[in-house]
């Protein structure tokens, strides 16, 4: 039994020890983190350094974010065997950007929670388009912050240390670097020029065409109207690129300028027509009427429309000479040619200003000294303006008009003459003297009305003179 007395003496230790193992401490560190103004700032970094013990010495807490009411809690305990070493001392400290703040505590001494005050105020942003819209959506960058989004709103407020800092704010293809200082609540503003474009596409009989089309990296189809729509466009000068078949058409916009964009996709070739030959013995001209019909077609004086003619030449050559539009829709090219060559094979080749093309071809026998030229090929072409073989009875016609006409004039100049004539014989002579004389018949001095001539009586002869009776020569 000699045990027992060991056990008692060892439980005789054992209570004298236990007022030393319990005069360390234990507390629950409530941490809150404000700004400027007092108000709580949401994702600070916090963290307590203490002592754990005199023989383990101190330490420090993981760092916790504070919440939305800036709060973050801590669990605290420290053990030692005398009341002499307990360390009663905690130090709390707080980050935020770079904007940082500590202070120490006393366990069970002084208000809880445990406050650190940072420089720290309330910057809001306003981001709008030129108009005043509201960019929702905009990504704002400030430094190491977290991205930001800005809601549709258009307002978006955040705790930013005080200092000098740099905001990237982005949509779309935009983006832009903004200064600004903090020394207190600040609004900062974001201002961008955002366009919305409207794209039509048509054929070039004015038809809507649903195709692809491209602004920039934005990409839509055209409606059964033709329209592709696009809004809040960031770039003043995106590229346009619209995909139909195989054709395809870009160009750069101005979206400063103009908000609206028509393409127009010529998929018909142009029309070839009378085409004409004459030869003056040394050149072949040859003639056509080309049109490129429709509303809204390319057209044949682009650059990049052309239109040709090819011959085969006496040494079997293809050679080519471009036509020279010399009237409405008539074109003509020359081809040097001698007699020695009996007949030349000749293309007449369109092409619109979209590449779409037409031929057609013939072959001009060249006459002989002997025959003359083929009428139908060495008249000029029917075009606008020209009549061709109908000139012939126009001049005839014209002739025949112009005779006729005379003739009229002819026939009504002597019906206009015959009665003049029958009423200038038998009008008195009327003298100077007696026109508009008074108590006249004819006070105004006109002519008067025409009377017949009077009848001439026989003249009187004297009687016969007796017999013997001289002759009376007075």
């Amino acid at each position: 039994m000699r045990w027992i007395p060991l056990a008692l003496l060892a439980g005789i230790l054992l209570l004298g020890c236990i007022p030393q193992i319990r005069a360390g401490w234990g507390e629950t560190v409530e941490v809150r983190v404000l700004d400027g103004h007092y108000r709580p700032v949401p994702n600070a970094t916090a963290n307590i350094t203490w002592e754990i013990s005199k023989s383990r010495g101190m330490a420090t807490t993981k760092n916790l974010l504070t919440g939305a009411n800036g709060r973050a809690t801590f669990m605290l305990e420290n053990i030692e065997y005398l009341n002499e070493d307990t360390n009663y001392v905690y130090t709390v400290r707080a980050q935020y950007g770079k904007a940082g703040g500590s202070a120490q505590f006393n366990h069970s001494v002084g208000e809880k929670p445990r406050t650190i005050d940072l420089p720290v105020y309330g910057v809001t942003f306003r981001a709008v388009d030129g108009k005043g819209i509201p960019l929702q959506g905009m990504k704002l960058y400030i430094e190491d912050w977290p991205a930001l989004t800005v809601p549709a709103s258009g307002f978006l407020t955040m705790p930013i240390d005080a200092g000098e800092h740099t905001l990237t704010a982005s949509i779309g293809s935009l983006s832009k670097e903004i200064p600004f200082s903090v020394t207190d609540d600040t609004l900062v503003n974001i201002s961008a020029n955002f366009y919305d474009l409207s794209v039509r596409v048509l054929d070039d009989a004015g038809n809507p065409v649903s195709t692809e089309v491209n602004v920039g990296d934005m990409k839509q189809t055209s409606d059964a109207d033709g329209y592709a729509k696009f809004v809040n466009l960031s770039d003043p000068d995106p590229l346009l690129a619209v995909y139909y078949g195989r054709y395809k058409k870009s160009r750069t916009l101005n979206l400063s300028v103009d908000t609206e964009a028509v393409v127009v996709f010529d998929s018909h070739p142009p029309q070839i027509r009378n085409i004409r030959a004459n030869w003056n013995g040394q050149i072949l001209r040859i003639q056509a009427v080309i049109q490129d019909n429709g509303e809204y077609a390319s057209g044949l004086r682009d650059n990049n429309a052309s239109i040709d003619l090819y011959y085969i030449d006496k040494n079997s050559v293809q050679k080519k000479v471009q036509m020279y539009a010399i009237g409405y829709n008539l074109y003509e090219g020359a081809i040097p040619l001698d007699s020695s060559v009996p007949t030349v094979k000749y293309i007449v080749q369109a092409t619109d200003a979209d590449g779409n093309s037409i031929s057609s071809s013939d072959t001009f026998a060249v006459p002989t000294g002997d025959e003359g030229a083929d009428a139908s090929q060495l008249n000029p072409p029917v075009g606008p303006g020209n009549a061709g073989g109908l000139n012939l009875a126009l001049i005839i016609a014209i002739v025949l008009g112009v005779g006729i006409l005379a003739a009229i004039a002819y026939k009504y100049y002597k019906n206009k003459k015959a009665p003049t004539e029958e009423a200038q014989e038998g009008q008195y002579v009327i003298s100077p003297s007696q026109e508009g004389a008074p108590g006249s018949a004819n006070p105004g001095g006109a002519p008067p009305p025409a009377m017949p001539a009077a009848e001439k009586k026989p003249e009187a002869k004297p009687p016969p003179l007796p017999p013997g009776t001289p002759p009376n020569k007075g």
